[in-house]
């Protein structure tokens, strides 16, 4: 953090020191009528879908598991945690309370993991293709079809049946802005 800091410091003109600071403060805000998950942390991810409970799936075959990763990119706590799947069961992230006029992006923080993924909305509209996910954040455009109804579920899950670990779809972080607000992208 002091590191960043300094560099902030060392920044030539007020705009570019003004961006950096809300860049740093600014993390978990999703702006006006967005939100914000960190999945990996019990109490900034009610959005987190639980298919079965905890006591039934001791093992977390089917519910989704936590990881850690000090060596991530990220200086944040919440960017070095992350959920993951197991096999052919799926991460499940819900949204509720949308507003049905607003046309919303998503920005992922993918935790890396090993295998390709693919990330759909409600089932049907799918935001990204199998690939193979790398510690890094994205953003995808979400269809304003899939948020008119005031929900929208975000499913990650890997190719059916490639074995190895199972382990995939690794997500430590979740915004959900309106596009038309400006939002901080790192």
């Amino acid at each position: 953090l002091l590191d960043q800091v300094k560099s902030i410091k060392k920044l030539k003109s007020s705009h570019d020191k003004d961006r950096a600071i809300a860049k740093l403060t600014g993390w978990t805000d999703p702006g006006k009528d967005g939100f914000y998950a960190a999945l990996a942390s019990v109490p900034q991810s009610p959005n987190l879908v639980l298919p079965v409970s905890l006591e039934s799936d001791p093992a977390r075959y089917i519910n989704p598991t936590i990881s850690g990763d000090r060596s991530h990119w990220s200086h944040w706590i919440s960017s070095q945690r992350s959920v993951f799947e197991l096999y052919d069961s799926s991460v499940v992230v819900r949204f509720e309370g949308l507003k049905s006029s607003a046309k919303y992006k998503l920005r992922v923080g993918w935790g890396g993991g090993s295998g390709e993924v693919q990330l759909s909305a409600n089932k049907k509209s799918i935001l990204q293709k199998y690939m193979s996910a790398t510690s890094s954040t994205k953003e995808y455009s979400v269809p304003q079809s899939e948020t008119k109804g005031g929900t929208l579920e975000l499913e990650c899950q890997q190719k059916p049946g490639v074995g190895g670990s199972g382990r995939s779809c690794y997500i430590s972080e979740m915004w959900l802005t309106v596009e038309s607000e400006e939002s901080v992208i790192v």
